[in-house]
């Protein structure tokens, strides 16, 4: 069963794409092999008071075989201990961070309080460094924080002290072998999704897997805003082994969002 750490269901405000049908998620998802998937809703990630969008998200995915939901969480907007233990009684798997839509640094104190909270309560969290190519983005955006060299490192210092597991969504690959040694000494999980994680013949799903070893990679699709195809062929086609392979299709995915 292949799994996918990351997929989205809601529409996109400013392109429009994406699906508020979790049927229809579900059917992109099956035809591309993928038996569960975690997915986060873009309301929460795009709206500044999140609470009600992830609300909206567990009623909306409630009864699906195949959706998991995540929570957006905005750390600069009421968060506290008790809000993120609602969620989680709710049924929401894990947090998602996305410091470039809700406009905060991923080093700011406010952050660290969150990843505290979540390390206490058993949640794992989610950096979403993207769901688009930032060149690509409508001009109505102001990509204050983007998540650079100094930001993610930032972060994961944060993450370490806090003891929380997280996952690095959506990261150039650049930046990932940058800051290979943090990452690693977080015990951070990073997933293929972006672009820069190029298939054969570069296989740079065999560099991370070489990086960080193949039980601290995953796989995530974005879909749909993204082809779900795309990453699960970078990974079936990379120069690993049948286990390896296993364990970042399916197995490192369950292992961080269901372990407590």
């Amino acid at each position: 069963m292949i799994v996918d750490a990351l997929a989205f269901l809601g529409l996109h405000p400013l392109r429009g794409s994406g699906t508020e049908s979790p049927v229809e998620l579900e059917r992109a998802l099956r035809r591309a092999g993928v038996g569960r998937a975690y997915v986060a809703g873009l309301e929460s990630l795009f709206r500044r008071n999140p609470w009600a969008a992830n609300e909206l998200h567990a009623r909306r995915v409630a009864g699906s075989p195949l959706l998991l939901p995540l929570a957006g969480v905005n750390p600069l907007y009421a968060a506290d201990r008790e809000r993120l233990k609602r969620l989680l009684e709710l049924g929401f798997k894990g947090l998602v961070l996305a410091p470039l839509y809700h406009g905060f640094s991923p080093r700011a104190a406010a952050v660290g309080h969150l990843l505290r909270w979540a390390a206490d309560l058993g949640a794992p969290a989610i950096l979403l460094c993207a769901i688009e190519d930032p060149r690509g983005s409508h001009r109505a955006y102001r990509l204050r924080y983007r998540v650079g060299e100094r930001e993610l490192a930032g972060f994961l210092e944060l993450a370490e002290r806090a003891g929380v597991r997280v996952l690095i969504s959506n990261a150039e690959f650049s930046l990932l072998e940058k800051l290979a040694r943090a990452i690693a000494s977080a015990d951070a999980m990073v997933d293929v999704a972006s672009n820069t994680v190029y298939g054969p013949v570069y296989d740079r799903v065999r560099a991370l897997a070489e990086l960080f070893s193949e039980d601290r990679v995953t796989l995530s699709t974005g879909a749909p805003l993204n082809y779900p195809l795309v990453p699960i062929l970078k990974v079936l086609y990379s120069d690993l082994d049948e286990r390896a392979r296993r364990k970042i299709l399916s197995e490192n995915a369950l292992r961080f969002y269901e372990r407590k």
